[in-house]
């Protein structure tokens, strides 16, 4: 029941959790087919026809777990496919249109999802109707106090973040949902009304209406879509606030029911203690035996009734009181829990109508079993602070979701287009996603955009030409990568001095452009640089003094001034034997650094001798399969082998 799969908006993809999935023969009439589909779109508005078996089959394996398909399919057709996505969880029910009197209804009837088999398609249309209910199912997320549960965290600062970011308009919305509901003419006049008439304090009376946005919105949360969330929430901010508005004031006991299946009840009845965590605004009613006419007969599904203890006197809970005169209806009772609403799952039996009831009692983030999660959410993440834009990426960032990440950054260009600074900070982080995702081309290019519009002369500056200098060594062109490394170099000089310590990388780091182009005398010219900078401060940086010996050992070694390497690798090893800040690992790699350049000189004995130290210090370092240990082992069995 957890959102484990985030996507976006892309120009095929259904807003809503149902569609409708047809697999018709070539032969069928065009003109009933398209009277069929204008029935069935009120309804369920996602429509997709298919005429051949297999490209249908490909197309409802890639769809969602989280999503619902109803398949109508011929009764040859349904022979091949029922058998191989009957079992699919994203198939939700199948009806059968047969051309055949003598159709074999027995053999249907072993598969649990066909709802009907008929030879008139107006009578399997009017069954869809009447089987159709809206799927009111929320997406839970069970905390588990023995876990880290980074998926509970996750969704508890999505749903702060949604409700504390600066709001936005709904034209993008809007313009969105006429789009994907083109060819629905109902749909259509309700997105009408709600552009014209929609206000903030109408909010709750939308979201009951269950129309097109309610639709959206519960689907967009349940699979966690990044891109619709953003662009809906003012409308899940306009909820809040009005939720906030009228606040129930006392103790309730309230009722949800739903059809669940046997392995989510499983995964309740394991959890009995746990928190749950639910990413909708959810509905319940005072009503219980209101609550129980709605719980419908099913097969598939184990009929549950959820049963709600809420105390408003708890810290930092919110829930409406009957909100039924803010209602669309304006029937029945109805109280609203605000999205990532917490609660503690007490207990759950079957009574004896057979309907399981789950208890559950709302909780606060001072909970004892809560207050380790929400101290790492309050100290790490600004929760419950008001948020920028910028908040809501640095949330995908820290979550590793890079994907929605890049996407994210890619809109707030739009949202910036006029504010130089905040695009800079887009364009840096896109350069740094892309970097991280080994696109290295598409990387500099974020990076020189974000160096055009900077006129500031400063350490971002400075950062994104080294950047983009080791992008260019990255991607094997060294003289384009110097060409940023000397720009780097300019700006240092002019915020610090010539012989500061802060211009030891980038001189290094154009020393090694240098040695990949094969120009050894440059290269060594600016090693030597660096160490004459570094020298001035011999206490502070011993390490660093050590690393650039080894540096200049290796271009001495290019350059065949073998003894003259030697000596360097000799002072790099003395600075490392005393240095608190070099590492094992340092002296491991100038000492196999000088077994490289003995062997050079012939003189395989000392060699040996240096490789083999080097290879005692790796062993008790790194794994036996680590590349380095593996190369330091063959060139030991190589010079044993000339030694014979």
């Amino acid at each position: 029941m957890g959102a484990s799969h985030r996507k976006h908006v892309d120009n095929d993809s259904n807003l809503e959790i149902y569609s409708i999935i047809w697999l018709i023969p070539s032969c069928y009439n065009s003109e009933d087919v398209y009277k069929i589909q204008q029935r069935l779109r009120i309804s369920i508005n996602y429509l997709k026809i298919f005429e051949d078996n297999i490209q249908c089959e490909e197309y409802i394996r890639s769809v969602n777990s989280e999503d619902r398909l109803i398949l109508i399919v011929n009764d040859q057709f349904a022979r091949q496919l029922v058998p191989r996505i009957e079992q699919l969880r994203q198939v939700h029910s199948i009806y059968i249109h047969y051309l055949d009197k003598n159709i074999n209804q027995q053999w249907f009837e072993q598969f649990s999802k066909i709802k009907s088999l008929s030879d008139k398609l107006d009578i399997l249309v009017t069954r869809i109707q009447s089987d159709h209910k809206i799927d009111d199912t929320f997406p839970l997320i069970i905390y588990n106090s023995n876990e880290f549960n980074s998926h509970f965290i996750f969704s508890q600062l999505l749903c702060d973040c949604l409700i504390h970011m600066n709001s936005n308009n709904k034209n993008e919305f809007i313009s969105l949902c006429k789009n994907k509901y083109k060819d629905n003419e109902n749909e259509l006049n309700i997105i009408d009304e709600f552009e014209q008439n929609y206000s903030v304090n109408q909010a709750l009376l939308w979201y009951t209406r269950k129309s097109f946005i309610y639709r959206i919105l519960n689907k967009a949360l349940r699979i966690q879509n990044i891109d619709l969330l953003f662009m809906l929430r003012f409308f899940i901010q306009d909820i809040y606030y009005q939720i906030e508005q009228y606040k129930c004031l006392h103790p309730i006991r309230v009722y949800r029911s739903h059809l669940m299946s046997y392995d989510e009840l499983q995964l309740f009845q394991n959890s009995i203690g746990q928190f749950i965590s639910i990413n909708a605004f959810l509905s319940t009613r005072l009503d219980y035996g209101l609550e129980l006419f709605y719980l419908y007969e099913s097969n598939d599904f184990e009929r549950v009734l959820f049963a709600i203890d809420a105390d408003p006197r708890l810290n930092d809970v919110k829930f409406s009181r009957n909100i039924k005169f803010h209602s669309y209806f304006q029937e029945n009772d109805e109280i609203i829990f605000l999205l990532g609403t917490i609660f503690q799952l007490e207990n759950i039996y079957l009574n004896d109508d057979g309907i399981w009831i789950i208890r559950l009692k709302l909780c606060s983030q001072n909970n004892s079993q809560l207050k380790s999660i929400f101290h790492i959410l309050t100290n790490e993440y600004d929760y419950h602070q008001k948020t920028n834009l910028f908040s809501f990426g640095q949330l995908l960032l820290k979550q590793m979701h890079s994907d929605d990440a890049e996407k994210y950054y890619l809109r707030l260009l739009n949202e910036f287009s006029d504010q130089s600074e905040n695009i800079i900070q887009c364009y840096n982080t896109l350069g740094n996603l892309t970097k991280n995702k080994g696109d290295y081309e598409l990387s500099i290019q974020w990076f020189k955009k974000a160096i055009q519009i900077n006129t500031i002369e400063n350490q971002n500056l400075i950062e994104n030409y080294n950047i983009i200098g080791d992008l260019y060594i990255k991607i094997d062109d060294p003289k384009r990568a110097i060409e940023y490394y000397n720009r780097t170099l300019i700006l240092l000089i002019k915020i610090f001095s010539e012989d500061h310590p802060e211009l030891v990388v980038c001189l290094n780091n154009i020393a090694i452009a240098y040695k990949n182009e094969k120009k050894y005398h440059k290269a060594l010219e600016y090693h030597e640089k660096a160490l004459t900078i570094l020298e001035k401060h011999p206490l502070i940086h011993q390490s660093d003094i050590a690393i650039l010996h080894n540096y200049i050992g290796i271009i001495q070694r290019h350059l065949g001034y073998f003894n003259l390497a030697l000596e360097h690798y000799q002072y790099a090893l003395e600075i490392c034997k005393y240095s608190f800040s070099s590492s094992y690992i340092d002296i491991a790699k100038t000492l196999k650094n000088m077994g490289i350049v003995y062997e050079d000189k012939n003189e395989l004995e000392q060699s040996l001798l240096c490789l083999k130290k080097a290879a005692t210090i790796y062993q008790d370092i790194l794994s036996p399969i680590h590349p380095d240990m593996i190369e330091i082992e063959e060139k030991i069995q190589y010079i044993l082998v000339q030694l014979k």
